[in-house]
């Protein structure tokens, strides 16, 4: 009896780790949707601008493909002010191009700007992971502050899951702002508000951005929706308990998704970054990037 109970007990527990493994599969899809939804190509996203106009020809001049350690390439775009402008590095949500966000770029001339997709997102190969973009996320990094020659300061801006991609970057490469838009103080706290208990067994990317904080020695600027139905309000309170310092907290009567349209967001956005180039530096980086272009 005892030798049936112990083979029944092992067949639970193989079935259980069976199904743990399912799970983590899908919930790792769940936490990198972009991964699996059919989002738009780079290409697709700079055939929006029209190619013979001044937008039209940056976007497509900025556009970089690197390959990670692996040899994965993951793709993307780097606007080069020059080394005396701040380069912005910028994290996307989990469903997200990060080319939807390169009107940023476009109308900020005054800072550089470095927009990579994670991987299986647009044009970039591979299958994601926290482990993954969190690697590729600070080699992309150290690439383009090599490529600009050391730019005067960074900042790292984080939507939504690109917060907790943001905040590993900037526990590991201390830059001087970061920024962070609809924050989380972890994934598994996150998915835990909608299915109890669960996640704990199944999600692998955990994206502990409470964790990191204490690691934290940059400037922090949170930018939070106060109809944010995605990440819960207590997942926010939670990260800023965390940072058991202060920080700059800017709430706006927004929603998940529509943040990024509220009134004084951009406004509040640029002002929390780095002061970029002047006028009249801004002008003589475009007419350098110009020349080189032609």
């Amino acid at each position: 009896m005892k030798k049936v109970l112990l083979i029944v007990g092992v067949l639970i527990a193989a079935a259980f780790l069976w199904l743990c493994k399912l799970g983590g599969e899908e919930a790792r899809e769940v936490i990198f949707r972009g991964s699996v939804m059919d989002l738009p190509t780079d290409q697709q996203i700079m055939n929006r601008y029209r190619e013979r106009s001044e937008e039209g020809r940056e976007v497509r001049a900025a556009h970089v493909v690197l390959p990670m350690e692996d040899g994965t390439r993951v793709s993307g775009w780097l606007f080069d002010r020059g080394k005396r402008a701040p380069l912005v590095a910028v994290y996307g949500g989990n469903n997200m191009q990060i080319g939807s966000l390169l009107s940023w770029a476009l109308r900020d001339k005054t800072r550089s700007y470095l927009m990579i997709n994670y991987r299986g997102y647009g044009s970039s190969e591979g299958k994601p992971s926290e482990k993954s973009v969190v690697r590729d996320a600070i080699a992309c990094l150290d690439w383009a502050s090599k490529k600009i020659g050391k730019p005067k300061t960074v900042a790292l801006v984080g939507f939504s899951l690109g917060t907790g991609v943001a905040t590993q970057v900037a526990a590991a490469c201390d830059p001087a702002v970061l920024v962070l838009i609809c924050p989380f103080d972890s994934i598994l706290n996150t998915a835990c508000d909608y299915v109890p208990i669960l996640p704990y067994f199944i999600v692998r990317d955990r994206f502990d951005s409470a964790a990191c904080a204490p690691d934290l020695r940059c400037r922090v600027v949170i930018l939070a929706a106060s109809r944010d139905r995605v990440i819960l309000p207590e997942r926010t309170a939670r990260l800023r308990e965390a940072l058991g310092r202060r920080h700059e907290y800017h709430r706006f009567d927004a929603g998940h998704g529509s943040i990024m349209q509220a009134r004084g967001f951009l406004r509040t956005l640029f002002e929390s970054l780095p002061e970029g180039l002047s006028p009249e530096e801004s002008r003589r980086s475009w007419s350098r990037q110009e020349r080189r272009r032609h």
